[in-house]
């Protein structure tokens, strides 16, 4: 089957009743990509084929703890994109009004303050105070998710190890181990950084077939760091 969003629930239907179930990567099937007549009887005679041929671009599939794992940082990381989003929009919102904050942390305590007695209109006021209400919501639920991250990660020997290299804590262990999952020992040794994607030029990328959408989170974390 080509892998797709609800693959993990098929593959436990599935899986009992067949001998073997091949995850494939869909960008790589260029038979299929590129076909002009597409339906799913036509797609899964090509699959077949490739299949029995060994063409086939096989995808890993990765176990139960790891898709877990990797839904609890795909939350952290929307989390944080939809706090950014909201302080965003208060920021925009003070310059429409030609408003500017007189402390560098508008979201700390005195940036608070400031807020509070912000000459806005009154139309705009009740806006400001839902952005911020929003604000609060998202900060304390990843605080819960950094508070269930940091469990998984003492439990973890592979993220312990991580965390030792510096500048490396237990969110960017946790979202840098399910992308190197796919790799064996000799794999990994050789080719982590080019595997997920923080090496773009390195041209040693070996077979793990780890999509790229899935690699962008680690990219944009690295990105920090160097």
């Amino acid at each position: 089957m080509e892998s797709c969003s609800f693959w993990p629930a098929f593959a436990v239907a599935v899986e009992p009743l067949v001998g073997r179930l091949v995850l494939v990567h869909p960008q790589r099937v260029k038979a299929i990509a590129s076909a002009k007549l597409k339906n799913d009887r036509v797609d899964s005679a090509t699959l077949a084929h490739l299949l029995r041929t060994n063409l086939l671009p096989e995808s890993w599939k990765a176990d139960a703890d790891t898709r877990q794992l990797r839904e609890l940082v795909r939350l952290r990381i929307d989390l944080g994109r939809q706090r950014a989003r909201w302080k965003n929009r208060i920021h925009a919102l003070l310059h429409a009004h030609g408003l500017r904050c007189p402390v560098s942390d508008l979201f700390g305590s005195a940036g608070r303050a400031w807020l509070s007695t912000a000459p806005l209109p009154p139309g705009t006021k009740p806006v400001l105070d839902s952005c911020l209400r929003t604000v609060e919501q998202c900060s304390e639920q990843i605080q819960v998710q950094e508070k269930n991250m940091r469990r998984h990660a003492q439990a973890d020997p592979r993220v312990r190890w991580l965390t030792s290299i510096p500048g490396i804590g237990n969110y960017s262990a946790l979202l840098f181990w399910p992308r190197l999952a796919p790799l064996s020992d000799s794999q990994r040794n050789g080719n982590c950084s080019a595997t997920p994607g923080w090496c773009p030029r390195c041209g040693n990328r070996p077979t793990g077939n780890v999509a790229a959408a899935s690699r962008a989170p680690a990219r944009l974390a690295c990105a920090g760091f160097w």
